[in-house]
């Protein structure tokens, strides 16, 4: 940020200034596989301190394959998690989130449960009781179109289309590196599966929101009437249209309150804007030109 700030608690400090006195503000644990909960009781009681209680939420990830025994692999050279698929879990390290979540619950602190990409973790995230749920769009929408894209290739006689597709599962973490021999049967039976649960070949999913028209069926059928969902990460002329179209639908239009849309400002400001302004505005300024 231009070297203004020394470090992220000033960065916090400063999104809390802006932000005002009236709105939460989600923040992230620094390490969420530290062993030692009593050091992330200790990060979160900063922050409530610099917020206050009424305003810090904290940020508690799904961990999925990624453990504290394995986490270091993401930070040395290639990167990628080599030890483990994404659903090779241990009950203990896809639960760990949970677990953190419900302590920092016990001990007062609201919670958003992030990284909920697919509808099935909805119902296991509210087990944790979190204050925020979320649904990211942006990535899953690419790549379900991407995995369309090249079975489609692959049905219409491409025969290297279920190599990139295996390469392209490799790159997004649906594979580990070695499985950069993985039968190609099972490669064309994954995207398959995907491409059906997302519903992205008919009108659930095919504007990538069957995950946010999940969750606010489970949020309206749950009994916790403080829950939100967080929609989060966008991009493209359709993502925020399609989501205020669904929210205008019979079945969501009572679940308005319970949803907060977040984006980069740059891309929901584009959508105050349509060619009628411009050209009312010539029509406007023309006719007032001169004019005191």
């Amino acid at each position: 940020m231009g070297n203004v700030y020394k470090d992220r608690d000033e960065v916090m400090a400063e999104i809390g200034r802006i932000l005002g006195p009236g709105c939460d503000i989600s923040v992230e644990l620094n390490n969420p596989f530290e062993e030692d909960f009593g050091k992330i009781l200790e990060e979160a009681a900063k922050f409530r301190e610099m917020f206050s209680p009424y305003r810090v939420v904290i940020k508690v990830p799904h961990t999925g394959a990624v453990t504290p025994e394995n986490v270091g692999e993401l930070l040395e050279g290639e990167k990628k998690l080599a030890s483990a698929r994404y659903d090779e879990v241990s009950t203990a390290g896809a639960l760990r989130g949970h677990n953190l979540a419900l302590k920092l619950h016990e001990n007062g602190y609201r919670v958003n449960f992030t990284l909920m990409f697919e509808p099935y973790q909805t119902r296991l995230a509210l087990q944790a009781r979190p204050y925020f749920i979320n649904t990211f769009l942006r990535h899953r929408l690419v790549q379900s179109k991407k995995i369309q894209s090249l079975l489609r290739d692959h049905e219409e006689g491409n025969g290297a289309a279920l190599e990139s597709l295996r390469d392209f599962f490799i790159a997004q973490d649906y594979y580990k590196p070695s499985d950069a021999d993985k039968d190609l049967k099972e490669v064309a039976e994954l995207g398959r599966w995907l491409v059906k649960y997302r519903h992205f070949e008919d009108a659930q999913g095919s504007d990538g929101l069957d995950g946010m028209r999940h969750n606010l069926r489970v949020l309206k059928s749950c009994n916790m009437p403080d829950t939100r969902l967080i929609v989060c990460s966008m991009e493209g002329p359709d993502n925020y249209p399609d989501i205020d179209k669904l929210l205008a639908e019979p079945e969501f239009v009572d679940m308005n309150h319970k949803v907060v849309i977040t984006a980069e400002p740059n891309y929901l400001a584009r959508f105050t804007s349509t060619n009628q302004v411009v050209s009312y505005q010539r029509r406007f300024m023309n006719a007032a030109k001169g004019q005191k």
